[in-house]
């Protein structure tokens, strides 16, 4: 496994608190640290778009719209939950573009919920 990376070990070797982040397709030149920070309601408010165009979709010209009234335009982009989020979480997940690094049991594998039926 590889080293983490030298500002990581540094800070953990002067005790200080903090949190790697990972970016871009992976590999120790993708991870940094940023000291934690305390969170606040207003830091996880979500932003009014104040461009005068947004988009919505995936792209593509009809896709661009004006932004006459700001808080219309944030909602356009707001993606609803799917309901499936509601329930609790059981079995395996799969996630990303594929291969195991993107799959996780949650509660009992699909074969334990499967026999636990059969009984």
């Amino acid at each position: 496994m590889a080293e983490k990376p030298r500002i990581l070990r540094d800070a953990a070797k002067n005790g200080e608190q903090t949190r790697s982040t990972s970016h871009g397709r992976g590999g120790a030149g993708n991870i940094n640290s940023v000291p934690s920070t305390a969170r606040t309601a207003d830091d996880m408010r979500t932003p009014e778009i104040k461009q005068p165009h947004y988009t919505t979709g995936r792209g593509g010209t009809g896709n661009i719209v004006s932004n006459d009234n700001p808080s219309n335009a944030r909602l356009a982009q707001d993606v609803e939950a799917p309901k499936h989020h509601d329930r609790p979480a059981q079995g395996t997940f799969h996630w990303g573009r594929g291969g195991e690094g993107n799959m996780t049991v949650v509660g009992k594998s699909e074969r334990e919920q499967r026999k636990d039926r059969e009984e």
